[in-house]
């Protein structure tokens, strides 16, 4: 199966730009997305000095459950001025002549974001770390981020 000239270029240009996007996540995000193996055979003491009091805590039957949780919404307003609909029917009345009266509306839109951090701990040690399915990485940087060892 041969390619055209076209074809490859197209994709060597496509290659590039998924190698050049990689570039740009977050060392943060790349530290956290690294942590549940990292952390795996730290111990509760070291757990609890890096990241700190969990929010939660729970005994199972041959160990225990830490969670911690980071939330922060983000908020986007847009504020989009027009000619109010009574100034343009009054402006039309009188031929497009007249001072126009704006008014303002606005909206927004919230975007939450969340990382839930949970370490299943046996005989005080670190077993497994596990995020929330829709996790912000850089959120759960803020949770490991003391725990994770420096690079990669």
């Amino acid at each position: 199966m041969a390619c055209s000239r076209i074809e490859i270029a197209g994709r060597a240009a496509a290659a590039a730009v998924l190698i050049a996007l990689a570039g740009c996540a977050s060392p943060e995000a790349e530290r956290a997305a690294v942590a549940p193996q990292a952390l795996v055979g730290l111990s509760k003491e070291a757990l609890l000095a890096c990241a700190g009091v969990p929010l939660r805590s729970a005994r199972t039957g041959d160990g225990e459950v830490l969670e911690y949780e980071r939330n922060v919404v983000n908020v986007n307003r847009n504020v989009d001025i027009d000619e109010s609909p009574a100034s343009r029917i009054l402006r039309s009345r009188r031929g497009g002549v007249g001072i126009p009266f704006y008014e303002s509306t606005v909206t927004e839109t919230r975007f939450p974001y969340s990382c839930r951090a949970t370490f299943t701990l046996r005989d005080g040690i670190v077993r497994q770390l596990s995020y929330n399915q829709d996790r912000d990485l850089s959120l759960c940087h803020q949770i490991v981020g003391n725990c994770a060892p420096p690079g990669r």
